[in-house]
């Protein structure tokens, strides 16, 4: 099997990448940003990287010439006070890993690219062909790449993602569930949220990290996919589910902060055009991922 190379394999999303490929006999080699340089990370080599000196992403990809590469790197975080770092990072980041492919003529078999379910606002059902109309600079910087790595796509197999709301296990409290859910875990006796009755698109990250290996593998060249799970929860399901769960009762107050201007009240992903691959599952049921990351934050 061939070598699997994930930019970001530390990531919420990468650990569970290299997994997958792992587990599907691949041989995976990553990069971190800080703290992981050159040492074994879950069965994996790991080279730092700041993805914008192109000398290290160049000397990587040349050393490894993988068959499929996976770029997970970026800042996940919507909310930045440094707002350049999402352009930086996405956008030329991503482009010094395209040209270090064509440089080296490395003859990888394809490039799957994170882009995000944020490129399309506040489209209530967006499919793969909805116009792209982000909200705020994240989304802006990912459509963005998107824009600069089709100038690549004659030379590169090159594949766009866009996800969802990715949840499970090792997901920092910065993100929504996961801070519900430590509040639930802790047995606060009261959360502040926004608007609990908001709809999203929840998607277990292990199903996920299949699909991103469904595109490296059975994905079309040139194409752009939804990972998403086709339905919507509100975020009073959610504190409903883990109440239920957890067997604690926690009142909810209303901080009209955590109110984005124009939120729409639900959004669900089209997953139509991933589930028509070959070996594509359909989506895990919420309560069941809401037990296993509440099960697993129990035992830490």
């Amino acid at each position: 099997m061939g070598t699997c190379l994930i930019f970001g394999i530390n990531s919420f999303t990468g650990r569970y990448v290299s997994r997958v490929f792992q587990e599907h006999g691949h041989d995976v080699v990553g990069t971190s940003f800080s703290g992981l340089g050159d040492t074994d990370y879950a069965g994996a080599k790991i080279h730092r990287a700041d993805l914008l000196d192109y000398e290290v992403v160049s000397r990587i990809i040349k050393e490894t010439r993988p068959e499929f590469v996976v770029n997970l790197a970026g800042i996940s975080f919507i909310i930045n006070s440094d707002v350049s770092q999402f352009y930086n990072v996405h956008i030329l980041g991503t482009r010094n890993i395209l040209a270090s492919l064509v440089e080296h003529k490395v003859p990888v078999s394809k490039v799957v690219l994170a882009s995000s379910a944020q490129v399309y606002g506040s489209a209530r059902n967006p499919d793969e062909t909805t116009p792209g109309a982000p909200l705020n600079d994240y989304g802006v910087s990912k459509l963005g790449m998107e824009h600069m790595a089709r100038i690549w796509s004659d030379k590169l197999p090159i594949i766009i993602a866009r996800p969802f709301n990715c949840i499970g296990v090792g997901q920092s409290k910065n993100f929504l569930v996961s801070k519900i859910l430590n509040a639930f875990v802790a047995k606060d006796s009261n959360i502040e949220l926004g608007d609990t009755k908001i709809s999203r698109d929840f998607i277990d990250i292990r199903l996920a990290a299949q699909y991103y290996f469904l595109l490296a593998t059975k994905g079309s060249n040139g194409e752009t996919y939804n990972i998403g799970s086709g339905k919507s929860h509100s975020i009073d399901c959610i504190l409903g589910q883990l109440t239920k769960i957890s067997g604690h009762q926690m009142a909810v107050h209303f901080n009209p902060t955590f109110v984005r201007p124009n939120d729409p009240s639900s959004i669900t992903a089209n997953t139509t055009k991933i589930m028509s691959l070959p070996n594509s599952t359909g989506p895990t049921p919420l309560e069941e991922t809401l037990m296993w990351m509440y099960e697993n934050a129990r035992r830490d």
